[in-house]
């Protein structure tokens, strides 16, 4: 699914890298995607494996002006089955989320 989804692991302007996992309690596989490219841009995905649900989504970026850890992610967000889409503010808030369905 990953390939199909057209990611690699060794890309010419990005690195791409691969998780799954299958959560017995919810009875489906998850992955997540993460792409680092080589401008510093990140881009996170947490997914059903087979049916490409999207759960989670998290995009940061660099910018020119702010340090790192004062720069918060332009997107941040659990998509859950039911219910309203709730934001998160930072990669740790982000993991906690992942965290949820990847064990």
């Amino acid at each position: 699914m990953f390939r199909q989804l057209g990611y690699q692991l060794n890309g010419t302007n990005s690195t791409d890298v691969l998780q799954s996992h299958f959560n017995p309690e919810r009875n489906k596989c998850f992955m997540t995607i993460e792409t680092l490219a080589h401008d510093g841009t990140q881009t996170r995905y947490l997914l059903d494996a087979f049916e490409q649900r999207e759960y989670a989504e998290y995009f940061w970026m660099v910018d020119a002006v702010k340090k790192y850890w004062d720069n918060p992610p332009k997107i941040c967000k659990e998509i859950p089955i039911a219910g309203d889409e709730t934001p998160c503010h930072s990669d740790d808030e982000y993991k906690v989320i992942v965290k949820r369905y990847m064990e």
